[in-house]
């Protein structure tokens, strides 16, 4: 599909995202769209959507937000949610580093669920500048997962890379460097260091989603992707929603904030930074592609 199809298109739908103006409109899309591996699949039947989590206050009781340096029972109470929050402005602070990119390799699981344990220990520490590199390298190839579609150990699952955190956790990145081509996990002894957490939650409330998120911190999703979501991600601006093209596969994602006027999740990807998403982030529409069927909550992270 050239430019000025997509444009027409995203025009005739009144899609709330456009191509940026300097690509000219007789440019094929789907060649400019690079496409990067994908990888989330769906839960087998049977997977645990939550283990020992912990009890939390029903959805009609006061909210209390985050704020770094105080305990929960000592936060400012509020009725109702904020209407927009984002970890990488809470405080004045972010806390959400830049995205990393796991190329053509099918590993987003790992990327996703490792970024959500690398933010939740700043944010339990109320150290923002926290360094932590967790290894997504060990987490997916030790669970013999594999980068290539078709492969019968392709991709992985949200829940099943957070049972695997809670059993056994992540090393870092500097004992298990990433590539993205298929490895045997090999991990140097003397490895001794690790991040766990002690468990996990999952909703399909919405409202329960955005309180975790402004409560707790950002949540692992997972979404379809379509053609047209390459083309977005290399040159487009705005608030995705799916206007044209096949579908390509799932891909699991961190989701750092929300934004009820814009109606939309703001969502840290794995794809490293393109010039309309320097940081890596993207914003997606509430309910489109999936996003928003199931957002996981990891708990208590350890060292």
């Amino acid at each position: 599909m050239h430019a000025k199809e997509m444009r027409n298109a995203l025009a005739a739908t009144e899609a709330s995202w456009e191509l940026d103006d300097v690509i000219d409109d007789d440019v094929d899309v789907d060649e400019i769209g690079v496409e990067f591996g994908l990888g989330a699949l769906p839960e087998p039947l049977g997977a645990f959507t939550a283990r020992y989590p912990r009890i939390r206050p029903e959805l009609t009781t006061p909210f209390l937000p985050y704020l770094p340096y105080l305990l929960r029972w000592k936060r400012k109470l509020r009725k109702t949610l904020p209407k927009a929050w984002d970890w990488r402005d809470v405080d004045g602070h972010n806390w959400i580093w830049p995205a990393r990119n796991q190329g053509g390799c099918g590993s987003c699981v790992a990327f996703a669920t490792a970024a959500g344990v690398e933010a939740h220990r700043r944010i339990e520490t109320s150290d923002h500048a926290l360094g932590i590199d967790l290894s997504e390298a060990a987490l997916f190839f030790a669970n013999n997962r594999q980068c290539n579609p078709g492969d019968p150990r392709y991709g992985w699952f949200n829940g099943a890379a957070l049972d695997y955190l809670m059993e056994e956790g992540a090393c870092f990145e500097e004992n298990y460097p990433y590539q993205p081509l298929n490895q045997v996990a090999r991990i140097p002894e003397g490895t001794e260091r690790t991040l766990k957490i002690t468990g996990y939650d999952s909703t399909t409330n919405t409202t329960q989603m955005k309180r975790w998120i402004a409560e707790e911190g950002p949540l692992v999703a997972s979404f379809g992707v379509y053609q047209d979501f390459f083309a977005f991600w290399s040159n487009g601006t705005g608030v995705y929603n799916h206007v044209t093209g096949p579908y390509r596969g799932g891909h699991a994602v961190l989701v750092v904030g929300y934004d009820d006027t814009r109606s939309s999740w703001i969502v840290k990807n794995s794809w490293g930074t393109t010039t309309g998403h320097p940081d890596g982030c993207f914003e997606i529409a509430s309910g489109e592609c999936g996003i928003d069927d199931r957002m996981y909550l990891v708990e208590d992270v350890y060292d």
